[in-house]
């Protein structure tokens, strides 16, 4: 009897074993498959962005977007908060943010030639004029790179790419800000001894300001959960930002 229990668990143990390989292979595959969905969902969403990106200069009356923009930001400054929360909720506000974006990119190049001049060197234009190429797209870079972080975990709330950077470039625009004020520190002498500590504050702000966006993002109201969650949106957005400028291509 004792050996026809012991032969039975022996049966037993190995149809255990492959039920239990099957079932992290199904895992496996399953965390897969959500992964490839996750990246065509980004990939399509990015597309859609730049096509919306396009027909939005395309269309663009810069005279008037640019009036529009300015009294936007001067809205702002009495109530930020607001601001980002609008941008967060209404589909209007992206046309502003191209708009932000190219005063944010002209600025990060202008300052970069600036430098150039300023510290011009024969031996070293090669290092300079990649430094020019890549203060293009730095601007773009560190906006993507966030709002496509915080695309992961807005999905369930089913806010656009769109949406989501409108917010980003909107909480941003004390950085926008910093971007002008380092032209006047390679313009003006000893000019950083009052933007330094202003730069400071400004970055200060905007970190905020994209916390109460994200917060708006996701539609909900509990902030331990929304804390730890933007936490991780902003190492990770940090951390990628880092390991792309160590590469030396941001």
């Amino acid at each position: 009897m004792d050996e026809l229990e012991n032969n039975t668990e022996e049966k037993n143990e190995p149809i255990e074993e492959t039920v239990q390989e099957e079932k992290t292979q199904e895992e496996a595959k399953n965390g897969k498959n959500k992964f490839s969905e996750e990246a065509e969902n980004i990939k399509n969403e990015t597309k859609d962005t730049v096509n919306k990106v396009k027909d939005t200069i395309k269309n663009t009356d810069f005279k008037k977007d640019a009036n529009e923009t300015t009294n936007f930001v001067k809205e702002m400054f009495f109530n930020p908060i607001e601001a980002v929360k609008r941008a967060a909720n209404e589909e209007g506000v992206f046309g502003k943010a191209v708009i932000l974006m190219i005063v944010f990119m002209g600025a990060t190049v202008l300052g970069t030639i600036i430098s150039l001049f300023k510290f011009w060197s024969l031996f070293s234009f090669g290092s300079k004029f990649f430094q020019f190429v890549i203060s293009i797209w730095r601007p773009l870079i560190t906006v993507l790179v966030p709002s496509i972080i915080i695309l992961l975990f807005a999905r369930e709330n089913k806010k656009k790419l769109t949406t989501i950077i409108s917010t980003v470039v909107v909480a941003y625009v004390p950085r926008i800000i910093n971007s002008l004020l380092v032209i006047l520190d390679l313009l003006i002498a000893k000019v950083t001894l009052v933007t330094a500590p202003l730069e400071t504050v400004l970055s200060g702000i905007s970190v905020i300001l994209t916390y109460f966006g994200f917060k708006e993002l996701l539609g909900k109201d509990d902030d331990s959960s929304v804390i730890k969650k933007y936490a991780i949106v902003f190492f990770a957005s940090e951390l990628i930002l880092i390991i792309l400028k160590e590469i030396g291509i941001y």
